[in-house]
């Protein structure tokens, strides 16, 4: 078969241990081999292997009390039985049981071995699949772990640094150039900062639920997080926001998140035109362009934005690369984190007018009304 199956030999007898595992191996199967109960259990909880070959007598115990040991620990292990003549007749009256899927008398037919082996593995081939596919991702993750503790610290490094070097380049005889240089390295200090932050609100979002949502007022939430990117030397420009009222319109969720949301989510749109002057066309609205689990309408708050940088250098009409969209980067990821997290809809997309790059996003929340 394709896929190496873990197999483990639990029989006092030296020489049968020496054959089964030679025969095996050489099969291509990952062979583990026991010389009594206590030891065969050891193994199993290391090594969880998909079949057990048990002999029905042992040193410290019987092979049916091993079986029903090894399937409380590995309840998808196999086991098949092996066992002498005189022992025969008493080991199939346990098949009945369903604690063993075969027995094998001794001395064993090699061919009826491998047979027995084969029929069993193809039935378990898919939880074997899993299993190393389960193996890889646990690779994985560690090895991603590991790049992400290496960023992060990288991150920081940079980070300090930036802040350092922005304390001694502040001086109010700064000429508008550098003024325009210093709030450059302001706005990558800031940005650095922004993705350690959001790397760790990603690990906090998942850990929330529905109980600590509240009403909250959106256009509030909105003019403070504005408010917050003016202080980073960011020339952003929208004006609807004045049209909103307050107190009027209410979304579900929980402030700092809220918050969260919509700071990565202009920031992330800013950044591309950093050296020119950004337009944030602004629409807010109540629609009911959400359904529930029964699939009926329910008030929704529709945020859509659209954005333009103004004196930028014209680009092709080709359509968009990957590399000029910016549903790529890391804080709409966040983003559609924490909509999904207040049970709503992201949607964004990219286009091209007069060879300029527009963003348009549109985010769907539950809304509700301030009791």
């Amino acid at each position: 078969m394709g896929l190496k199956a873990k197999i483990l030999v639990i029989d006092d007898n030296e020489l049968i241990r020496t054959l089964l595992q030679e025969l095996l191996t050489r099969n291509g199967y990952e062979t583990f081999i026991a010389i009594d109960g206590s030891s065969a259990i050891e193994l199993v909880e290391k090594v969880k292997p998909h079949l057990a070959l048990v002999d029905l007598m042992l040193p410290d115990t019987s092979g049916i009390e091993v079986i029903k040991q090894i399937r409380s620990i590995s309840p998808t292990t196999e086991s098949i039985i092996i066992t002498g003549h005189s022992s025969y007749e008493s080991a199939k009256e346990v098949l009945s049981s369903y604690v063993a899927c075969g027995l094998l008398e001794k001395p064993i037919d090699v061919n009826l071995l491998l047979d027995t082996i084969e029929k069993v593995m193809k039935r378990h081939e898919s939880h074997i699949q899993i299993e190393e596919n389960l193996d890889e991702i646990t690779h994985l993750n560690y090895q991603l772990d590991f790049f992400n503790t290496i960023l992060v610290r990288d991150f920081k490094i940079l980070t300090k640094a930036l802040a350092e070097s922005i304390e001694l380049l502040e001086d109010e005889n700064l000429t508008e150039k550098q003024k325009r240089s210093l709030a450059i390295i302001n706005t990558i200090y800031y940005n650095n900062a922004r993705l350690l932050h959001s790397y760790k609100k990603m690990k906090k979002i998942h850990t929330m639920n529905a109980d600590e949502f509240i009403c909250l007022d959106i256009v509030e939430i909105l003019k403070q997080v504005l408010e917050n990117l003016r202080n980073t030397d960011v020339d952003c420009k929208i004006d609807q926001l004045n049209e909103f009222p307050s107190n009027e319109i209410f979304v579900l969720g929980t402030e700092k998140e809220l918050q969260e949301l919509f700071y990565e989510l202009f920031f992330s749109m800013i950044m591309p035109g950093l050296l020119n002057q950004i337009i944030i066309d602004l629409d807010l609205k109540k629609t009911n362009s959400l359904t529930n689990e029964e699939e009926q309408e329910i008030p929704t708050v529709e945020l859509k934005l659209t954005v333009k940088s103004e004196n930028v250098p014209q680009m092709s009409n080709q359509p968009i690369t990957e590399f000029e969209s910016q549903k790529y980067g890391l804080g709409f990821y966040l983003v559609k984190n924490i909509v999904d997290l207040f049970n709503g809809k992201v949607f964004l997309e990219d286009s091209k007018e007069n060879g300029k790059l527009i963003t348009t996003i549109v985010i769907f929340l539950p809304a509700c009304k301030k009791k």
